[in-house]
Order: C-alpha cells, then sequence, then structure tokens
C-alpha cells in the first residue's frame, strides 16, 4: 500500500453499506482508504482507488479490489466483490456489486453472504438504510454452526426484513432441515438473537433433543413471537418420555440494558441426586445485561417475585441479586482468570425465612496445548439460613474443583472433573466425561463415579 487520503462525511457508510444493519448510524466519523493506486479530485469531488484497496472505518474493514464514487453526489461503488469484517461485531461478509446513495442513505448490494452476529446469511439483493434496518431478497438464513453445502437447517423466504430492534419478518418463508422442508408459511416473525442472548433464535421452534438424568429422553423447544419491537411471547415446552410435559409460558419486554418477563412455568433442579421441581404461579423477573465499567469489568442484577409451589411447601418469594465480575484475564500467553462475585437475598413466605449469600466464583484456565486444557476453581457461598425448598439450596455450599479435557481429534474429546466439598472435607464428584461434536449439536456422555450414574446431555450449539 503506498496511497491513502481521509475523508469525513457518508462516504463512510458507502464503504461499508451493511454497517447500518449492525447498529443504528451514527454521526460520521473520518474514513482512510488504502490502495496501490488511487486519485482523488478535491474540487469535482471524484474518488478512484485500485488494487489492494483497504477501507477503514470504526471497528469496519473492506477489502476490494476497485472502488469509485464522487463526495459530491454522494454516489458509490465498488464494482467486484468486498470483504466486510468487524472483529467486536462478530461480522465476516462478502458482498458483490456494492452501490450507495448518500443522498438516500440506502446502500444496495447485488449479492451478500457470509456471518452476521449470530447468523449465516445470503441473498441474492440486499438493501440497507440508516435506520439500521434491512432488507434481503430471495435469501436465505441459518447459524453459523448449521452452515455446510447443505446447511442442517435453514429458512428460505422472497424476502426478509430485520428492523434495529432485530424483530424479523420473513414473506414466503420455508423452513428445511438439510433437503426436508418442514413448513411453507406466508409471513414469519421472530426475534433475531445477538451472540450473547442465546434465548433468541429464529429457529427456536425446532425441536432439539434434551436428557435428564430423572425424566428420560425429551424434546425442547423455545419458540418466541414478537409483538412489537420490544415485546415477545416466549415459551420453553419440555416433554420427557418419564414426567411429561413441563411448560413455561410468558411474556417479556426488552429494553436496552435490561429486560422483564411475566411468566408461569415450571423448573427443575437436582438436590442430593434427587429431582427438585418448582412451579411458578407466576412469577415477574427483571435483569440488566452486563454493564462493562472498563476494560472486561462488568456489573450487573436481577430481582424477582413470585408463587412458588413444591410438594406441600407454598409460599411468596422475592429475591434480588447484585454481582461484579469480569471477562476472562489474561495473566500469560496460557493462563486466564474469571473472576464473579455478589450478594443476593431470598425473601420466603414459607417459615417467614430470609436467607443472604455472600458469594464469589474464580477460576483458572490453563492452555496446556492446542488439545490439552486444564481448569481449577472455588465455588464460595456464605449463607445465612435454609431455604424452606430443596430447589434452590445448596448441595456444595463452598466447593473446589479441577478438571482436564484432551481433544482425542476434531470432533472427539474426553475429560475429568472432581470437586470437594471444603466445609465437610469430602470428595464429592468424580466426573469422567466423553464430549461429541456433531456439527449443529454438541453432546457429552459423563460417568459419575461418586453416584454411579451415567447422564447424558445434547444441546444445539447456537440456539
Amino acid at each position: 500500500m503506498n496511497r491513502r487520503v481521509t475523508v469525513s462525511g457518508w462516504l463512510a457508510a458507502a464503504l461499508v453499506p451493511v454497517a447500518v444493519w449492525a447498529a443504528p448510524a451514527a454521526a460520521p466519523s473520518p474514513l482512510q482508504i488504502d490502495a496501490d493506486y488511487l486519485r482523488y479530485a478535491g474540487k469535482a469531488g471524484d474518488v478512484e482507488a485500485r488494487g489492494a484497496v483497504e477501507i477503514r472505518w470504526r471497528e469496519h474493514l473492506v477489502r476490494t479490489p476497485a472502488l469509485t464514487g464522487n463526495i459530491r453526489t454522494e454516489q458509490y461503488r465498488l464494482p467486484q466483490e468486498g470483504h466486510w469484517t468487524n472483529a467486536a461485531a462478530g461480522i465476516d461478509m462478502t458482498m458483490t456489486d456494492a452501490r450507495y446513495d448518500g443522498k438516500a442513505k440506502r446502500a444496495t448490494l447485488a449479492h451478500a453472504e457470509g456471518v452476521y452476529d449470530a447468523l449465516y446469511v445470503r441473498g441474492e439483493e440486499a438493501v440497507y438504510d440508516d435506520t439500521g434496518g434491512g432488507r434481503l431478497a430471495r435469501g436465505m438464513v441459518t447459524t453459523p454452526s448449521a452452515m455446510a453445502r447443505v446447511p442442517d437447517y435453514r429458512m428460505e423466504a422472497r424476502e426478509i426484513t430485520i428492523s434495529p430492534e432485530g424483530k424479523l419478518v420473513a414473506y414466503d418463508a420455508s423452513f428445511y432441515i438439510k433437503n426436508w422442508r418442514l413448513a411453507t408459511v406466508g409471513t414469519y416473525r421472530a426475534r433475531v438473537g445477538k451472540k450473547n442472548q442465546r434465548h433468541v433464535s429464529f429457529m427456536s421452534f425446532l425441536p432439539r433433543p434434551i436428557y435428564r438424568q430423572h425424566n428420560g429422553f425429551g424434546l425442547r423447544l423455545t419458540p418466541s413471537y414478537p409483538l412489537g419491537d420490544r415485546w415477545d411471547v416466549v415459551v420453553q415446552a419440555d416433554w420427557y418420555a418419564r414426567t411429561g410435559l413441563k411448560p413455561d409460558i410468558g411474556l417479556r419486554y426488552s429494553a436496552p440494558n435490561w429486560t422483564a418477563t411475566l411468566h408461569y412455568g415450571k423448573e427443575e433442579s437436582v438436590f442430593n441426586d434427587d429431582s427438585v421441581w418448582v412451579e411458578r404461579r407466576p412469577e415477574l423477573k427483571w435483569n440488566t445485561r452486563r454493564l462493562y465499567v472498563r476494560d472486561g469489568w462488568y456489573a450487573g442484577a436481577t430481582a424477582s417475585w413470585g408463587r412458588w409451589y413444591e410438594d406441600t411447601v407454598r409460599g411468596n418469594h422475592f429475591g434480588w441479586d447484585v454481582y461484579g465480575g469480569a471477562d476472562p484475564i489474561r495473566l500469560g500467553r496460557k493462563w486466564t482468570l474469571t473472576p464473579h462475585f455478589g450478594v443476593r437475598q431470598d425473601r420466603y413466605s414459607a417459615g417467614r425465612i430470609t436467607r443472604n449469600d455472600w458469594y464469589y466464583r474464580v477460576q483458572a484456565d490453563y492452555a496446556a496445548s492446542d488439545r490439552w486444557s486444564w481448569w481449577g476453581g472455588v465455588d464460595d457461598h456464605h449463607l445465612s439460613g435454609v431455604s424452606p425448598y430443596r430447589f434452590d439450596r445448596w448441595e456444595i455450599e463452598r466447593a473446589v474443583y479441577i478438571g482436564t479435557k484432551y481433544q482425542v481429534d476434531r470432533l472427539n474429546a474426553v475429560g475429568v472433573l472432581c470437586r470437594w466439598d471444603t466445609a465437610h472435607g469430602t470428595l464429592h464428584d468424580v466426573d469422567y466425561t466423553w464430549y461429541r461434536d456433531m456439527h449443529s449439536f454438541v453432546g457429552k456422555l459423563t460417568y459419575r463415579a461418586k453416584q454411579g450414574q451415567v447422564r447424558l446431555d445434547v444441546w444445539a450449539k447456537d440456539f
């Protein structure tokens, strides 16, 4: 690269046209162009770049063989294929014949394909505007883990629109598992999930296999239906061969930094190797997203109120939790440390009990090699009382654990995990696990030596 120019204005959005899909357009930012050959006519406003062209704007990078345009008319074109990346937003896409109308603030791509956050998208024509919304004509949507020559599952539609808030609407939509078409609907609505919001997926209505030690094999569906830009009807329907249907249905409101959900449902926990179900009739939950302070450190809070039923124990429950922590902190080339801490209080009308919990968790991870990893940590809870519900009692209040995992090949790994109850000075768990990568799904078969049990877990990677 031996030529460079820096310009400002809506040219920035022109050269990364699909960036407006990732976030609503902000104030124009300076843009940098590097190229083998670069011509910039200041009076006429013409811009021409050829060769190895690199266009940088904020966190966005576009590589393309050629760029032409005019700053005065605000008409720009990438006539050949462009490669657009943004590591922070999880974007890695190719686009062909990208055109941008700066006056209308609208970008049109003849073809677009690649990873967009939690989705893999492909379309013959893509149109994006400065509101942060987009339209994909004759498009296909799947998830990165499902992508193959024939995706494991996908949605194809005549037209797909996505609002700035993430509401997806598809017209004449067909759903496929491999080459088997499940259904075709005239209009389909869903919420597009981010990588850190696994409770949302455009394919969440697909049944996924699950297995629980006390319930046997089953199926899980987690469909959601958007009622507007922020309201959703959400459902989790688990069906088990042994214990039948376990539904959880509610109404959720999503604000930029918090969510609130009013729901009725059943939830399982395991206490001393016994399956314990609690029923909420109903429960109101509120929680913030992780609110980052600086350098990967975050804080957050949750609160809930509900009517709990567990066998003969029933009453009101109110709880809150204030916590903090950090994303994995790199201590060296192979070591990372992940801290999490907080304080929680639960109030139970059953027994008129108040329980406080000051807790912290610290885990250290060591990457011995590309195949071999180790981890260990402390999970410590200081409780002031005992819950009247077995559902939310701690089986081990003060635990120390260590584990290792070895990647045998691309699809298989084996591991061992040991956990000690330091309050009683006993070795509580010794678990031997076989991990299996099944493309869109992950399977885990565990032999729990101390309990003499075999446990199978299967879950979808992307939803």
